[in-house]
């Protein structure tokens, strides 16, 4: 299996599945799957250290790689989740270079003695939005991953990523990024995927969940 970091860089988006929890049987349907991550959600999900370290190993058993995002800056539970073996991690709120290079260091002390994991910053607040040169230019970050509906709510438009002020800045976001040499990855769906490729975006960020309501929805319109 290639390098996650090549991938990060290709000419093929990476899709990154998150489960919705501790899910192995998600990784078994999906194995053998080019360019598809397993995203293991700590922050979103009630997934422990050990469901982490299931899935990622279930990640690794069935060709796939494994994004995890952490509920926490704190190095100590940024060190149990690297030890967990996995691909990626995606630190959530970035707002600061100085968060940053503070996570970076965790992670350069821990590659020290184990395979360098990638560090993907999540953008997901005004703030954020605003620190976001000094963000994507602090060494060691691989990538960044943009949270549309986090920024929403942050804007004071909850639940409304598709409003033309958030849409804008997400556009921003990404447009400066891609200037900064850095790939970038948000959500998509099947209306939204070719739009974001063509603009440089090297991860997709999925649900399984909107993968079935798609399809069940696809069987509700069948006519007999």
């Amino acid at each position: 299996m290639a390098d996650l970091m090549s991938r990060l860089h290709g000419d093929v988006p990476l899709v990154a599945v998150n489960p919705g929890g501790l899910a192995v049987p998600v990784a078994d349907a999906l194995a053998g799957q080019e360019n598809v991550a397993i995203f293991i959600d700590c922050e979103r999900t009630p997934v422990s250290v050990s469901d982490a370290a299931v899935m990622a190993r279930a990640s690794r058993g069935n060709g796939l790689f494994s994004i995890l995002r952490t509920e926490s800056a704190e190095p100590a539970i940024v060190t149990r989740y690297l030890d967990c073996r996995i691909d990626a991690i995606v630190l959530p709120q970035m707002e600061s270079a100085a968060q940053c290079a503070a996570v970076r260091a965790v992670i350069e002390t821990h590659a020290a003695t184990a395979k360098r994991t990638a560090f993907i910053a999540q953008i997901e607040s005004v703030e954020g939005h605003l620190a976001l040169d000094d963000i994507a230019t602090t060494p060691g970050i691989d990538a960044i991953l943009i949270g549309p509906n986090d920024l929403a709510a942050s804007m004071g438009l909850p639940g409304q990523p598709r409003h033309a002020d958030v849409v804008a800045a997400v556009d921003d976001i990404a447009t400066r990024v891609r200037g900064h040499g850095l790939a970038f990855g948000l959500p998509v769906d099947a209306s939204t995927a070719a739009h974001w490729a063509e603009r440089g975006a090297r991860i997709f960020y999925t649900a399984i969940r909107q993968f079935l309501g798609e399809g069940i929805g696809q069987l509700r319109m069948a006519k007999p």
